[in-house]
């Protein structure tokens, strides 16, 4: 297991040593001067900081990042704080489903415990009971996806209701949401991450940047401590396509805009072995999409992108 563990962990780590070279070459380095060499230096120095889990203190991020940088920093941060507090105020549908599935547990727990003291007829009314609320907890779960498939993104785990999915009416196999402290829960909210991983998403951006072609850039209003507002260039973020679940395989979502393509009827990834596959997946992704075979599907995103923004005129 321990020599599978790493063979995997080898693979990954070579498909994403070949990515940044591709990444490097593409945009190569000019010579750079002195400053800039010693700006490089210090920012390589804070980012082995902060991959060894040291605390960076602002002031130091403030001297060698730019001030651009550190402005997207500071947003970049309360973007999470913002999904923090979102996330405290989960939707009515997704409380109903969440109670039923508590009280599934509930009495799970009641039928284990009668169980182990030989009440074994006590104990099959609680299984009993247990099941039947799975039973609506599912029902509730198709409902509340069928109406809003952007609820999606609360919950642990890609879910299929397909004949011969893993999902069904099961105490564990039945989806847990981002926030749940449960056990069973298999990932946290993909979208979120430490402060100390926004630094260094940050600083490993300015050390990428130093010496290279502008990356793209966009505009947004910031405002300071005094209330004051003023607008500022930053730099684009790219998001990967692909998460990895708990048991190592990989779901790539191919995108229109923001939104996911559904491939086909509940169908929005792609699902692969493994990270070292990804590049080629994306690679066949380009190709049918340079001989138009997703232009049906990017349509009727398109169309769907439109009602929306007229709606909300």
């Amino acid at each position: 297991m321990s020599e599978l563990y790493e063979k995997k962990k080898e693979t990954i780590s070579n498909f994403r040593k070949v990515l940044q070279e591709q990444i490097e070459n593409s945009n190569p380095r000019r010579k750079l001067t002195a400053e800039e060499t010693k700006r490089l230096a210090k920012l390589e120095g804070i980012a082995d900081k902060l991959k060894r889990g040291e605390n960076v203190q602002n002031r130091q991020l403030q001297t060698w990042l730019s001030e651009e940088e550190y402005e997207q920093l500071e947003c970049e941060w309360k973007e999470q704080l913002e999904l923090r507090s979102g996330l405290k105020d989960k939707p009515s549908d997704l409380k109903r489903y969440e109670e039923k599935l508590k009280q599934a547990i509930f009495n799970y727990n009641r039928a284990e415990g009668c169980s182990s003291k030989g009440k074994q007829s006590t104990a099959k009314n609680f299984y009993d009971k247990s099941e039947s609320l799975c039973e609506d907890a599912l029902e509730i779960l198709q409902e509340i996806l069928h109406y809003d498939s952007s609820l999606r993104v609360w919950f642990d785990r890609y879910i299929s209701f397909e004949v011969g999915g893993e999902l069904s009416a099961d105490i564990v196999l039945l989806p847990r949401l981002v926030t749940s402290r449960s056990h069973e829960k298999l990932s946290d909210d993909s979208r979120l991450t430490s402060k100390q991983n926004v630094k260094l998403a940050m600083v490993e951006r300015a050390v990428y940047n130093i010496g290279r072609d502008a990356a793209p850039a966009s505009h947004k209003w910031v405002t300071d401590e005094h209330g004051n507002q003023r607008k500022v260039e930053v730099a684009k973020r790219v998001k990967r396509w692909w998460t990895a679940s708990v048991d190592g395989k990989i779901n790539l979502v191919v995108r229109y805009g923001s939104k996911p393509l559904e491939f086909a009827k509940g169908k929005y990834a792609i699902e692969l072995g493994t990270e070292a596959e990804v590049a080629d997946v994306l690679a066949k992704v380009r190709e049918a999409l340079e001989n138009g075979e997703l232009d049906t599907l990017i349509e009727q995103q398109a169309q769907f992108c439109r009602r929306v923004t007229q709606k909300n005129k």
